[in-house]
């Protein structure tokens, strides 16, 4: 089932709310990575079903794909907040956010695993506060390097710039009408890479029949 970019932001925002209950509490605890790993699992659930990702997916490259901040960063600055507050200081809720996402971009450059993501999403912030475009299982396939393609000149017309691996994610998020055209021809592309693979099974299957 394909949701909409909506669709896929509420679903996020119930579990994350369901997870940070109490966080400024018990936020301390996330020094042990035991702590963090199991925080980490419902969420890594959920960022695999809301990008129709495959398992084998990294934690760390599934949270950017589907837009997810880890909650276990969201729970500290829950717990920075709440500190500030206590000490009667100002809260700005908007500069603690910005710290998280400097936070998390930080993890991401040195993120060992995912690093095919990590050449095409190189601004965490952009790409999860784009504000339009919902993921899907093509989509998901081309960002995590399960698939590619060679034909695209068609598509660069339409979107007005060339399609390189370093330029893509850009390309996507600075218009709506950039992520469906980008969206459409990934899709197109490994159906149709899926259908010869199918094809060619089929083709094996009938000569080994035959003999």
């Amino acid at each position: 089932m394909v949701r909409t970019f909506k669709q896929q932001q509420s679903r996020q925002g119930k579990l994350r709310n369901q997870l940070l209950y109490g966080a400024q509490i018990w936020a301390g605890a996330l020094g042990y990575e035991i702590n963090v790993n199991t925080l980490l699992r419902p969420q890594r659930q959920i960022a695999l079903r809301v990008a129709m990702a495959y398992r084998t997916v990294s934690t760390q490259a599934i949270m950017v794909v589907a837009g997810m901040i880890p909650v276990y960063l969201l729970a500290k600055e829950r717990q920075k907040m709440y500190k500030h507050t206590k000490e009667e200081k100002e809260v700005n809720k908007q500069d603690h956010r910005v710290n998280t996402y400097k936070e998390w971009q930080n993890e991401w450059d040195q993120a060992k695993k995912g690093r095919w993501p990590n050449r095409l999403i190189q601004d965490v912030e952009k790409w999860s506060t784009r504000g339009f475009g919902n993921t899907d299982y093509h989509l998901t396939q081309m960002i995590t390097g399960h698939g590619w393609w060679n034909k695209r000149r068609d598509l660069e017309v339409k979107i007005g710039g060339d399609f390189e691996v370093d330029s893509i994610i850009k390309l996507m998020v600075r218009s709506r009408s950039n992520w469906k055209a980008v969206k459409a021809f990934v899709g197109e592309v490994l159906r149709t890479k899926e259908e010869e693979e199918r094809q060619a099974q089929r083709e094996v299957l009938v000569e080994v029949v035959n003999h």
